[in-house]
């Protein structure tokens, strides 16, 4: 594969600049944004020299197309230590524009920013949203405002957050990045896939198992009111009624402990999950740009120290990694936990079968009188059938989150970030 590696900038304002596929930008700033480095993709294509950059606040290419509720975003983030990927529009020297997805990370005394070119398919999403919310600036609405209005629109383009929002984007396009080098997937890819995919089918099964949970409540109720027309014969069946009612709001509440609220088994494992991920990407990202910078030898400006940003970047990609094992080691704490719960539940399932099973021996017990509890039990062994195949399903997924976190912690180690 041939790649483009020629910069075509008109002197015309107005139109996109083109610049390769494999070019990765860096940028580093100090706590106030004004930019101390950067490397020669950077520079060739913003169009600006040395001179006009070092020193300089970073929102120099800032264009004007960009809202300023996505930089309120950007930088609250930042400056609470969050690392943060967005879609950004920047302008040249010549009044032209390019696009990139930025991942910016916080460091001691600044912030550092590697970039590479978009090529996913969300960029045109991005580029109406960013207009609808630069027309809303326009007509009064603050940054902060902004900002909110940017994170509800994502979610209702199906992002929960913007932490899921970056995650999600940034694999997407590193992704997309590889296929059109000609490069194979990014190691660990299809494992995690297959681990955001099991949480997916967890998530859905709870969902639907909560369902059925409701309709169990109502057993109990009807049972007791059979139990009430059959004066002293109705003795056992109010018993049973008492007994796999107290068990099915055990299971229940179970249920809700472990998938309801942001503290939940559920919510650790997702938030882990989506942070895995970009944290995953960035490393991606923080790598090449660390061989590319020590590789290249293209002269910088005296006041750029090739040495120190290398050493920069080399030590920013060992925190992402730290933080990769950090997450990995949630990930399998709370799927055990979580396979514990299912392990529970299944136990008490054959509490549930017992009780299933007297009301069959006093419904043949009773007769005719008895079609009622007969029908009763029809439908407690549909939903047992249903609970006994969630749960089957739940386990098998639970499992892929555990043996996908033992691979990625194993990948680190062999690649020597372990």
């Amino acid at each position: 594969m041939t790649y483009q590696q020629t910069i075509h900038m008109p002197s015309a304002t107005g139109g996109d600049t083109h610049f390769g596929d494999e070019d990765i930008f860096y940028s580093r700033t100090d706590a106030r944004g004004v930019i101390r480095a950067g490397n020669d993709v950077f520079q060739r294509v913003s169009g600006f020299e040395w001179d006009d950059l070092l020193g300089v606040p970073h929102k120099v290419v800032r264009h004007e197309d960009m809202p300023r509720g996505l930089f309120h975003l950007y930088w609250r983030r930042m400056k609470a230590g969050k690392h943060t990927g967005a879609y950004v529009k920047n302008r040249t020297s010549s009044g032209r524009h390019y696009w990139v997805f930025s991942v910016a990370s916080p460091i001691a005394d600044g912030f550092v920013s590697v970039r590479i070119k978009p090529m996913g398919t969300m960029l045109p999403r991005i580029e109406a949203l960013y207009a609808e919310l630069l027309q809303d600036e326009a007509a009064g609405l603050t940054p902060e405002k902004s900002e909110q209005r940017l994170v509800q629109k994502l979610r209702e383009m199906g992002f929960a957050s913007y932490d899921r929002f970056q995650a999600i984007q940034l694999n997407e396009e590193l992704q997309a990045r590889q296929g059109r080098l000609g490069r194979a997937p990014l190691d660990g890819a299809e494992t995690f896939r297959a681990m955001q995919d099991a949480y997916t089918t967890v998530e859905a099964e709870t969902v639907d198992m909560a369902k059925v949970f409701e309709e169990v409540r109502t057993i109990p109720v009807n049972m007791r009111i059979l139990a009430s027309r059959l004066d002293d014969a109705g003795g056992p069946i109010d018993a049973i009624a008492i007994n796999y009612g107290a068990m099915s709001a055990e299971m229940s509440a179970w249920l809700r402990a472990f998938s309801e609220g942001e503290k939940s088994v559920y919510a650790a494992i997702g938030k882990a999950l989506w942070e895995l991920s970009f944290l995953i990407g960035a490393c991606a990202v923080q790598d090449e740009i660390a061989r590319v910078f020590a590789a290249d030898r293209t002269a910088l400006p005296e006041t750029v120290d090739r040495a120190e940003e290398a050493a920069i970047l080399e030590s920013l990609s060992v925190e992402y990694w730290s933080k990769v094992r950090v997450q990995l080691n949630l990930i399998a704490k709370s799927a055990r936990t979580l396979e514990d719960g299912i392990t529970n539940m299944k136990r008490q399932i054959i509490g549930l079968s017992s009780t299933r099973m007297m009301c069959k021996s006093e419904s043949a017990i009773l007769g005719k009188a008895g079609e009622t509890l007969t029908a009763i039990v029809a439908h407690l062994d549909s939903i047992q059938v249903q609970i006994e195949t969630r749960l089957r399903k739940m386990n098998e997924m639970t499992q892929v989150i555990t043996g996908g976190a033992r691979t990625l912690t194993a990948n680190a180690a062999r690649s020597g970030r372990g």
